[in-house]
């Protein structure tokens, strides 16, 4: 594929066939992601890397790594340390005291939230059986203190207090909601390119304004109608013609 051939294919997006049109608009978007040196400068789209090329044929691409593996181990790390942090907190490691610790926290826990679903009942249950056996400890520390971020007790409780909330709480939490937002409204980009299109349309010459596509068919659209208009008073016409003396 040459650049010739390329720009004599994408042409065909003014096809009347609507296969052609798509075919040819598909081309030209591959060519724009993949080798946007053969297209036409008209044609590469703002911000594009003249350097990409594809790959050869049979080429592979060999993964030295996993992406985002880092992010874990630096998951593992704080977890880690905070239970380090937890433990020196109590003043030894964790026993059968702990374990009992944690069994009496999730039941007050329960007792707590009556309003939980079945699924989080089951699993509080679970978690009461495995403390038991002493094959789970419990960490009284909750998740969110450990990730560092801040639970809502709105969320924890779940539908029935928000509904049980007065107006002044609802009103409170709706405008704590907006302050933390960001403002509403369409982000600004710096602009990398030229003018735009429709900018060019507002300052083009009227004499190639003329030439355009859609002047022509509105042009094309008016005879039409004038022709059609031509034929129907002819077939209203109910009198008769007096021919010439």
């Amino acid at each position: 594929m040459d650049a010739t051939l390329l720009a004599d294919l994408i042409e065909y997006r003014k096809d009347r066939d609507k296969a052609v049109v798509a075919a040819a608009r598909s081309l030209l978007q591959l060519f724009r992601d993949r080798m946007p040196a053969l297209l036409h400068k008209k044609y590469r789209g703002k911000g594009c890397d003249l350097g990409e090329k594809p790959d050869a044929y049979g080429a592979l691409q060999v993964a030295t790594g996993v992406e985002g593996a880092e992010l874990l181990s630096a998951r593992e790390a704080r977890l880690a340390a905070a239970g380090k942090l937890r433990r020196d907190e109590d003043g030894g490691p964790a026993g059968e005291g702990d374990t009992d610790d944690g069994l009496k926290q999730i039941q007050e826990q329960a007792a707590r939230q009556k309003g939980m679903s079945k699924g989080q009942k089951r699993r509080l249950a679970e978690l009461a059986d495995d403390s038991r056996r002493g094959g789970v400890r419990t960490c009284p520390m909750p998740q969110s203190a450990i990730e560092g971020e801040a639970v809502d007790p709105l969320d924890i409780a779940g539908v029935r207090a928000r509904k049980a909330a007065t107006r002044e709480e609802k009103l409170a939490s709706t405008v704590a909601g907006r302050e933390e937002r960001a403002a509403f409204g369409r982000r600004k980009k710096k602009k990398t390119g030229g003018s735009s299109n429709q900018e060019k349309k507002k300052t083009k010459n009227f004499i190639m304004a003329t030439k355009t596509r859609q002047v022509q068919n509105k042009v094309k659209r008016r005879e039409e109608l004038q022709r059609r208009a031509r034929r129907s008073s002819k077939k209203q016409f109910r009198g008769s013609v007096r021919k010439g003396r």
